[in-house]
């Protein structure tokens, strides 16, 4: 049996089991929507580790600490300045330059409110797969 036959496509607001299991062993997975509704789960696109190699040191500590402090289903942040140097032991310098980058790179965005951002959550997002959904939708289709 072919791996594609144990996907189907449902709307994700419908009652869904998730269920792969090997053609050898039997053994699986069997996930049911309220395991997934009820859990929240951090995810960070391929698109991050992809490029992590290029990045400094700052920056991928500001991405560990944002993954940290994030508010399940928010894509919105304030970044305690004096907390992340604490976390990271970098100097004020390294933290503005890697905001910077962040920003250039279009993972986080300036939210008009100093030490405030918003979160590109098609890299960054904490909370259940159903509300990255939804947001996911809303925001982007």
């Amino acid at each position: 049996m072919d791996k594609r036959d144990y996907i189907s496509k449902v709307p994700y607001n419908q009652d869904i089991i998730l269920d792969y299991r090997e053609e050898k062993t039997g053994k699986g997975i069997k996930l049911q929507i309220p395991y997934i509704r009820d859990r929240n789960f951090i995810m960070q696109d391929i698109r991050l580790a992809i490029i992590a190699p290029q990045l400094n040191r700052g920056v991928l500590l500001l991405i560990e600490y944002i993954k940290l402090i994030l508010i399940s289903d928010t894509n919105t942040i304030y970044i305690d300045i004096d907390d992340f140097l604490k976390y990271s032991h970098l100097k004020k310098s390294a933290y503005y330059n890697s905001v910077k980058e962040l920003i250039d790179k279009e993972i986080i965005y300036k939210s008009g409110i100093s030490n405030k951002f918003i979160i590109n959550i098609k890299y960054i997002f904490k909370g259940s797969i159903i509300n990255y959904l939804k947001l996911y939708e809303e925001k982007f289709l």
